[in-house]
């Protein structure tokens, strides 16, 4: 690979070769983990680099057919800015369950988003069309990733082997680096670890998008090995506030369901997004150009009541 961008880390350069090397579904299998991994400058810069390494690989993987030319305009549509524009999160530490990101400013006056991803392991959609929705200078973002599908009840891999072993160390690497805020936000089957996480945490606010609940029953069913009993959603814990916001799509019938049972035993805010049916909110609202908006109103907008206030009821029209 000849004078690669300077914006290509180790991490990017190592999946450039790969996907240069690779063929087939090996080739889309890396251009999935670009898309689960990199930041926003790096994953254009990623793409800059393959298209001239195989001029034909924009067109010929990108779009062969009317679907694909629809998904790469979904993928690359958000971040298609002037360089000056594009978020500078850097990706500063990576492993096989996590990855963080930073932005160039100091933490203090900055939000810590520690985010538990969904089946897909990303954050309900394309990773740097996720981080390019955030205002880099007043968040920095430790994503986290369970591969086990047990919803993060065992931790998570290369942090912790459980969830409250997890609470401890991210309080840790919060507190050291001196954070004004810090703020849970969970996708899918990750929502029910934000809410747990962000309750034993002492989070200012936990979020969670498509919420679905735990599944254990299904587990005893099956046989499965079950994870840690504990769970910080019990009602032994109701003196512990969880200022939460639950976010789904209007039209999604088992996904409002689950909001407002979650909201009938915690309280806090619904918020329905109207015209979506899909399970994947944010996927669906990021190809109307909304995307930093709702995550705007989610992590830095009113205050969700508290505990044992009435939950309040809301609508978001996801208009750019």
């Amino acid at each position: 690979m000849a004078d690669p961008p300077a914006a290509l880390s180790t991490w990017a350069l190592g999946l450039c070769d790969r996907y240069l090397g690779a063929t087939g579904r090996s080739a889309e299998a890396t251009l999935i983990e670009m898309e689960t991994i990199l930041p926003p400058a790096e994953y254009l810069a990623a793409m800059e680099v393959i298209a001239r390494a195989r001029p034909d690989a924009r067109a010929g993987l990108f779009a062969r057919r009317p679907v694909e030319r629809l998904l790469y305009r979904r993928r690359i549509g958000p971040l298609r800015l002037p360089p000056a524009r594009i978020a500078p999160f850097r990706l500063t530490e990576h492993d096989q369950g996590f990855s963080f990101y930073r932005g160039r400013d100091a933490p203090e006056a900055k939000t810590h988003l520690t985010v538990f991803t969904g089946a897909a392991t990303r954050p309900g959609t394309w990773t740097p069309v996720f981080l390019q929705a955030l205002d880099a200078r007043r968040v920095d973002v430790l994503m986290l990733r369970d591969r086990s599908g047990r919803h993060f009840r065992s931790g998570c891999a290369g942090l912790a082997a459980t969830l409250p072993d997890l609470v401890r160390m991210i309080g840790r690497r919060v507190g050291a680096a001196g954070y004004g805020r810090h703020v849970a936000l969970g996708v899918s089957r990750g929502g029910s670890a934000a809410l747990g996480f962000a309750r034993l945490a002492g989070c200012e606010r936990a979020v969670a998008f498509g919420a679905l609940p735990r599944s254990d029953p299904l587990r005893l069913l099956a046989g499965q090995a079950m994870p840690a009993a504990f769970d910080p959603l019990c009602a032994c814990l109701e003196d512990r506030p969880l200022h939460a916001c639950l976010i789904h799509g209007e039209a999604n019938a088992a996904d409002s369901a689950h909001a407002r049972m979650l909201t009938a035993l915690f309280g806090g805010t619904r918020l329905a997004v109207a015209g979506v049916a899909d399970h994947g909110v944010l996927h669906q609202v990021s190809a109307t150009g909304a995307l930093p908006r709702l995550l705007g109103l989610a992590i830095d907008g009113p205050r969700p009541p508290d505990p044992g206030i009435p939950a309040r009821e809301a609508r978001f029209v996801p208009e750019p």
